[in-house]
Parts: structure tokens; C-alpha cells; sequence
């Protein structure tokens, strides 16, 4: 909800020439508001941008006032739909059963799942990382049947929300958190997945995490909504 309907359009068409231009080989997934799909999907068309949706409902149809189903964001183009963002879990108490729900959905539509885990301060100063992160991803992917529409990203809840980067990890630790996460998604699903990281990254920072070994992308926040931040990090 950054941007308004008639900004988001812009930044999208920016994207698709600056992609267009640069010819990347990247994948770069788009994941606006549900307001702008339909008409970023015509945008990006013939471009090497997927589009991505930010959440969907854990019903494929019906009478779900107020909620998008998997189907219908298929039917606009999207490819990817994030599911356990932080901001969804913690603002709108969305628990791991909501969301092993909405993943069953979307992979049964069709979709490709961006699964978002992390954890709190709390947890870190505890020093119970890697265990919460382990009962997320256990209980998370649960009922998930289409292990090749899985993706993971890891954004630390301590480290997100500040585009300075102030917060962000250290490369290096996030390297071994991702070597972690998976090792665990590996054992549930029966085969390797990508591990994103996304945690207050900016231009300055992005390299570093890239550079890691068992980092396959980014989950980029707030540095997505300028498109000078966003070449600077491609």
C-alpha cells in the first residue's frame, strides 16, 4: 500500500523498459497491490518481469467476501504469490495453519508459492533461530503436495522495514541461516530449493548477500519502489 494505483503503473512501465534494455537473464518477479495486477500483467507482457500477487485466499472460490482466490489471480497472469509475509503474520495474526492453507491453494491454481518466514528479536536474543525457523518451515509446508512451485524467502522480522540497511544481517550469517533453512526444506519436500533473503536490502548491501553461496535471490522491500535503487541492485 506504498503507492497509489496510477504510481504503481508508472513504476511498472519503468521496470519493463529497464529490464527491456538492460537485457537481464535474472528473473525479476513484480508482486504489486491486487488494485494493479490486471494492468501491470498487460505492462510486463513479452518482458523477462513475472508477475507475483502479495497474498490469496485459502479458497479457490466461493463465498469469501473480501478475499482473492488463487484461480482468478491465474487468470490475470500472475506466476508467484507470497504467502507468511511478516507484516501479514504479525499484523493480521495470520498463523501457520492460515498459511499452509493458502499454500495448498495456490499451488492447486497453478501458482508458484514465495513462502516468508523469520523470526523476532525475542527469538534471536534467545538464540532459538534456527529452531523457530525449523517449526515454521515444518508446519508451513505441511500439506504442500508440488515441491517445483516452492520458493523460500528468509527475512529476519528484526532486520526488515529500515531501507538504509541499518539492521540488515551480516552476509555471512545469512549464508549459514540459508544453508540451514535449506537443509530442513530439503528433508521435508525431498529435493532443493531456492532461499531468498530479504531483510532491509538496498544497492549498497544486495552484492554482499548474492555473493553468499547458498543465497539463490533477493526479497527486496522498500528499495523496489525507486527504479534507481532497483537497477542499482540488478
Amino acid at each position: 500500500m506504498n503507492l497509489s494505483y496510477q504510481a504503481s503503473v508508472k513504476l511498472a512501465k519503468s521496470y519493463a523498459l529497464s529490464v527491456k534494455l538492460k537485457q537481464t537473464d535474472k528473473e525479476v518477479i513484480v508482486c504489486p497491490d491486487y488494485l494493479s495486477l490486471p494492468v501491470i500483467s498487460g505492462i510486463i507482457k513479452g518482458t523477462k518481469l513475472s508477475l507475483g500477487a502479495q497474498d490469496c485466499s485459502v479458497a479457490l472460490s466461493g463465498a469469501w467476501t473480501g478475499e482473492v482466490s488463487a484461480q482468478n489471480l491465474k487468470s490475470l497472469g500472475v506466476k508467484y504469490v507470497i504467502i507468511g509475509h511478516s507484516e501479514r503474520r504479525q499484523g493480521l495474526g495470520e498463523d501457520d495453519n492460515l498459511i499452509s492453507a493458502k499454500i495448498k491453494a495456490a499451488t492447486e491454481a497453478g501458482l508458484k508459492v514465495i513462502l516468508c518466514i523469520g523470526e523476532t528479536a525475542q527469538i534471536k536474543t534467545k538464540g532459538q533461530t534456527r529452531r523457530y525457523l525449523g517449526q515454521e518451515l515444518r508446519r508451513d509446508l505441511s500439506d504442500l503436495k508440488d515441491s517445483s512451485k516452492l520458493v523460500i524467502a528468509y527475512e529476519p522480522i528484526w532486520a526488515i522495514s529500515t531501507a538504509s540497511g541499518a539492521k540488515a544481517m551480516d552476509a555471512r550469517e545469512v549464508d549459514k541461516i540459508h544453508r540451514y533453512i535449506g537443509s530442513v526444506v530439503e528433508k521435508i519436500v525431498g529435493r532443493p530449493v531456492p532461499v531468498l533473503y530479504g531483510g532491509s536490502v538496498n544497492p549498497i548491501n544486495a552484492q554482499s548477500f548474492l555473493g553468499q553461496t547458498h543465497v539463490s535471490g533477493l526479497l527486496v522491500g522498500s528499495a523496489s519502489l525507486r527504479l534507481t535503487d532497483f537497477e542499482a541492485i540488478d
